[in-house]
């Protein structure tokens, strides 16, 4: 049974904030099978589910010393994780580059920047 899908952050395109033309947040990934779109306003719904009442905003989970974030998408859970130890900006159209601990963080404020937080498990 599979518990969660797992997508690396060089995989990760876009993370948007919802806008007027724009109707929800999200985080666009790319795998073998094309893009694919992470629904925020979805994930902070089921996370709201799972943990009661949070800010409204929150879309999962993040450990640092791990190096992992976990968005709540319906049915199975979404984990990034951040593997290799640098990545070139000009690699693979990378949206987050720099050291390990540097994509984290910069993943971190994309999130913040488009009105969404996750909650600290480290």
């Amino acid at each position: 049974m599979i518990t969660e899908t797992i997508i690396y952050d060089h995989q990760i395109r876009e993370v948007s904030r919802k806008t007027k033309e724009i109707s929800f947040g999200h985080v666009i990934y790319e795998d073998n099978d094309g893009l694919h779109k992470i629904n925020l306003d979805v994930c902070s719904e089921n996370f709201n589910e799972e943990y009661g009442k949070s800010s409204g905003t929150c879309v999962g989970g993040r450990n640092i010393e791990k190096s992992w974030f976990i968005l709540y998408t319906s049915g199975v859970k979404t984990k990034i994780i951040f593997k290799r130890s640098f990545v070139f900006g000009f690699s693979a159209r990378a949206l987050l580059y720099g050291t390990k601990t540097s994509r984290f963080l910069q993943f971190k404020q994309k999130l913040l920047d488009a009105n969404y937080t996750t909650l600290d498990m480290t």
